[in-house]
């Protein structure tokens, strides 16, 4: 079923203004399923240069209803691919995590199980949102200082 819902919103990324209902209500559908397996699924629909933001925003809120410590292992993991593609929004995701004490804690707690690649992309996304955002330096330096030490 969840396959399915993705192909559809596939279907719906070249999008129209008509579609945008459409694209709404297929991310309602899947996260009706309440499977974790979308959020690796769902962050290959950001594009940093998105016709409509407020969908981008939409796929946040549809995969930020996990637990924290779902949400965090399953943005790590599709970190390197949404780095690659779509930096702004791997940052904006960042940003949002580091805004959140327990999410944070629970992205910290988690990256003592990632792999090699996704420590790099947490490095250069963190960096990233360090350069954008100083004010986000302090959290930024808790996740940067705990790879330094795996």
């Amino acid at each position: 079923m969840l396959d399915r819902l993705i192909d559809t919103l596939s279907n719906l990324n070249a999008l129209s203004p008509t579609h945008t209902e459409d694209f709404e209500k297929t991310l309602s559908d899947i996260a009706s399923q309440n499977d974790p397996d979308c959020i690796g699924k769902l962050v290959k629909f950001f594009r940093d240069d998105a016709k409509y933001d407020e969908l981008m925003f939409s796929i946040i809120h549809t995969i930020e209803v996990f637990e924290d410590v779902t949400y965090t292992r399953e943005i790590q993991k599709s970190l390197p691919t949404l780095w690659a593609q779509s930096p702004k929004w791997a940052m904006i995701l960042h940003v949002r995590i580091l805004n959140s004490p327990s999410t944070l804690d629970a992205y910290i707690t988690q990256v003592s199980e990632t792999s090699v690649v996704e420590r790099h992309a947490i490095y250069k996304t963190l960096q990233a949102v360090e350069s954008k955002w100083p004010e986000f330096s302090g959290r930024c330096k808790l996740i940067i200082d705990r790879l330094a030490i795996l």
